[in-house]
């Protein structure tokens, strides 16, 4: 009996598990790398995002404090629950942190009028006046936040105060 030889014109199934082993090898590193890319990318965007918060924070106190007059520029105490922290009180309003919030507080006369939130989660408001707390002649703010991607940002500018 003789066989005759077809042209075949498919894959045999051998030569498709082959195949596609061949592309698993290839792909599966593929998307690692791409995978870890798209995490780095949006670990470094939230890095940003808080670095901008800080900062634009810090300018709005820098703002405030270098176009006021010397006089309305102090340092004071506000009351954080239990605890007291210093603050930067400029004319009639307060750059303070309550909880875990920076805020920008207006009075009028011993009324507070307003609250700004200006960053949240924030770990750490330092101020540090050069002279004395009702006279400063510099201050130093240093202003800290931690989000659930980034850990602890922290950014320390200096505020010259003009007319001391």
């Amino acid at each position: 009996m003789v066989m005759k030889i077809r042209n075949r014109n498919g894959f045999t199934l051998i030569e498709l598990l082959v195949a596609i082993a061949l592309i698993m090898v290839v792909m599966v590193p593929a998307m690692a790398f791409l995978l870890n890319s798209v995490k780095g990318s949006q670990l470094e965007q939230a890095r940003i995002e808080v670095t901008e918060s800080v900062r634009d924070s810090l300018r709005d106190i820098s703002d405030a404090v270098r176009f006021s007059a010397a006089e309305q520029v102090s340092i004071k105490y506000v009351m954080d629950g239990t605890n007291s922290r210093k603050a930067i009180a400029v004319g009639n309003k307060i750059f303070c942190k309550v909880g875990d919030e920076l805020l920008l507080k207006t009075y009028t006369g011993a009324t507070e009028i307003s609250s700004i939130v200006m960053a949240d989660r924030v770990t750490e408001f330092v101020v540090i006046g050069n002279g004395t707390d009702a006279k400063p002649k510099s201050i130093e703010v240093t202003l800290a936040v931690e989000r659930a991607k980034v850990k602890k940002h922290s950014v320390t500018t200096t505020i010259y105060i003009r007319g001391r």
